[in-house]
Parts: C-alpha cells; sequence; structure tokens
C-alpha cells in the first residue's frame, strides 16, 4: 500500500528556507551547511539545497535541465518524489549521464558528512543515491510509505551469509530457477563475482539457474558500495540480483524490484560493522 503525504511539494515550497549567513561548515566540494539548512554544489554541476521543515525533509536538486525533489517524513515513514524539465515544467526521467554525475554526488556527500551525519544530512544522502539508480523507464513521481517488517526487512543479520535472490518478467517468475540467485549478502569485492564453469568470474551472466554470486556490497540500498555501513534489505537484495542477472540498471524488467526497493533506501537503518 502506498500512500501520499498530506503536505505536497508546492505546499512546502512557499514555506521557504530564510538565510541567516551563519555557516557552520563549508566542504570542499562547494556544500555550506549552515543552520537553515544545506545548500551548494555538489560534483559537476548538481545543485543540491536540503531543508528540515518540523521534521519533514525537503530535499532538492538541479542537474542538466532537471528538477528532482524529494519531500521525507521520517516519523511517519512517508517520502513523496518529483522530478520535472526545468525549460517546460513537464515529466521527465533520469538518463544515464544524469546517474552518473548523481552517482559521483552521492559519493561526494557520503566522504563529507560521513557516519555521524545529522539526519537531513542522512535525508539527503539517501535521496541523492535512489536518484542516481532511478531508472530511465520509469516515471520520477512515486509516493513510498515504508514499514520496517511489512514494506521492508532489513537483514544486517545476514551479513556475510549466501542468500537467495530473485526478480520476475515476462517469461519468468519469482523464484523459477533462472531468475533466482544464491547470493552473498554484503561484500565488497570490486565487482560481481559469479561461479561459472567451476570458478569464480568478474562477470555477471545472463539468468543462469541458481548461479552463486557476491561482491560490490550485494543487498545494499542505493547506488555502489557506501563508504560507511550498507543498508541491507531483501528489496534491495531481489533488486541487485535483476541488474545484475541480464538486465540493466536501467531495465523495464527491474522497474517492480526497484519501486519495491525505493523504501527501503530511505528508511531502512543501516547495519553496523558492514
Amino acid at each position: 500500500m502506498r500512500a501520499r503525504i498530506v503536505m505536497g511539494l508546492a505546499a512546502l515550497s512557499l514555506l521557504g528556507l530564510g538565510c541567516d549567513g551563519q555557516t557552520s561548515d563549508t566542504g570542499a566540494s562547494g556544500i555550506e551547511i549552515t543552520s537553515s539548512g544545506i545548500r551548494g554544489t555538489c560534483a559537476e554541476g548538481v545543485e543540491l539545497e536540503a531543508r528540515d521543515i518540523d521534521g519533514v525533509f525537503d530535499i532538492s536538486a538541479r542537474l542538466n535541465g532537471l528538477s528532482l525533489h524529494s519531500i521525507v517524513d521520517t516519523g511517519a515513514q512517508l517520502a513523496e518524489l518529483d522530478g520535472f524539465a526545468e525549460s517546460n515544467g513537464q515529466d521527465t526521467v533520469i538518463l544515464e549521464n544524469d546517474r552518473a554525475l548523481l552517482l559521483a554526488c552521492h559519493q561526494t556527500l557520503e566522504q563529507l558528512f560521513g557516519e555521524e551525519a545529522s539526519l537531513l544530512e542522512n535525508i539527503l544522502v539517501r535521496s541523492v543515491s535512489l536518484w542516481a539508480e532511478t531508472p530511465d523507464t520509469l516515471e520520477l513521481r512515486q509516493s513510498v510509505q515504508g514499514e520496517e517488517g511489512r514494506s521492508y526487512t532489513s537483514i544486517c543479520s545476514l551479513h556475510n551469509s549466501y542468500q537467495y535472490a530473485t526478480h520476475d518478467g515476462w517469461w519468468h517468475s519469482n523464484w523459477d530457477s533462472d531468475a533466482t540467485s544464491i547470493a552473498k549478502v554484503g561484500t565488497r569485492e570490486g565487482c560481481t563475482y559469479s561461479w561459472l564453469n567451476g570458478r569464480w568470474t568478474c562477470s555477471e551472466p545472463d539468468h543462469v539457474p541458481y548461479v552463486y554470486q557476491r561482491g560490490e556490497c550485494y543487498g545494499n540500498c542505493g547506488a555502489g558500495c557506501p563508504s560507511g555501513n550498507q543498508q541491507l534489505t531483501w528489496d534491495c537484495h531481489d533488486h541487485d540480483q535483476c541488474v545484475r542477472n541480464g538486465h540493466s540498471l536501467a531495465s523495464f524488467w527491474c522497474n517492480d524490484e526497484f519501486i519495491s526497493a525505493a523504501d527501503d533506501e530511505l528508511f531502512a537503518p543501516s547495519c553496523s560493522g558492514t
């Protein structure tokens, strides 16, 4: 079940950020952290702004003529996402070059804020990470509802263990042999290793039945391996399985797995020691 936050993007934008001129920190990336929020430029021309409005987080990013927005209420575990073309206000999508910039921005923010990030900083990092994984076959307007144990399930305790992961499609269902892998949760090798022909190979096979896999933080929510602790959930484990077994990140076939993992990325806890 998905629900929409009562206060939409337009209403929040009327509240304003306010500028008191008090800068508490300025990162080398061009990100300024003030008592009013976070703003600045990240990566190559990605403009960011993040505000805490009475416990509701208003996040925006602008790049390549694209305007992205997320409104996140961590208390209610509700979020509203949207995006449009700045030239005409029409619906648009995140393309491959946009994702590359957002991924670079995400990595910069992670290193800037670190493990001691404030809640606002954490939600900014998570929002940018989610956009960096958003396929160009998916509409940007989404309403997301999270509930631990129901819409997402953390698997921190399964770190470094092999677990089944699966995806569906027109020609196969969840748990069909050719749509199922046995993947090691959360290991950090530099690529996805698959056990093929009696040895580990740095490759992503095309629907090989029950293939063993590991590496690249399999099961972590968001783009790539984080610099700190991972967010490990079942939905993110299945999304990784889809995009690493015959489908690309932007593949239409993995959209349902991505949507299922969106609330995990925004609300699932980090796993200590991962």
